[in-house]
């Protein structure tokens, strides 16, 4: 019996295609599920509930804790400021990592972040993000930091992106790039 003229199966018949029936296809370690439509009733073999633990698992294999001898401790601040007379919201976010020692080589590491979120609720274009990170690593006579800084806001026409960063060897400032960019929003 051939197919409907026009349809997907008479289609792939008219180029050389081979019809399969259902039974062909379903894989031979598999029972077929059956589907009733007009009862709108979907029948399928049950799986036997088995008592017990069908699996068990080997003790998860983790790395030695991290050895480390804390210098300054960590914190978190996050502060959601209104002025009341200009109407401008803020939200500042503080995030100091505190500073350890790795015991195995001896490296110290800090790293301190700020941002800054400011809006006028009543005019999304005065929306404004800042943000400064600080990070330092000393171990014997050698000191590393590097500061970066951005911000980003917007006007109706364009986005005004800004970065820098310095990278300092002691107080020698030893490497440092920035750029300012004005992007169309393209009706962003």
């Amino acid at each position: 019996m051939r197919p409907p003229a026009g349809t997907m199966a008479a289609r792939s018949l008219e180029r050389g295609g081979r019809r399969t029936s259902a039974a062909n296809r379903i894989p031979r370690n598999r029972t077929p599920v059956s589907i009733a439509a007009p009862a709108s009733l979907v029948s399928a073999p049950l799986r036997p509930l088995i008592a017990g633990d069908e699996t068990t698992f080997p003790e998860p294999e983790a790395a030695i804790p991290w050895a480390v001898e804390t210098l300054r401790e960590g914190s978190s601040e996050r502060r959601f400021d209104h002025d009341e007379k200009t109407g401008t919201v803020t939200l500042t976010l503080l995030n100091d990592s505190g500073e350890v020692r790795d015991l195995d080589h001896g490296l110290v590491s800090a790293s301190i972040g700020r941002e800054l979120r400011t809006i006028h609720p009543d005019d999304p274009l005065s929306a404004r993000g800042e943000t400064h990170w600080s990070d330092f690593m000393s171990r014997n006579a050698l000191s590393l930091r590097t500061e970066i800084r951005s911000s980003t806001y917007s006007d109706a026409k364009n986005f005004y992106p800004e970065a820098r960063i310095e990278a300092y060897e002691g107080n020698n400032l030893v490497f440092e790039r920035g750029f300012k960019e004005k992007i169309s929003r393209n009706r962003v």
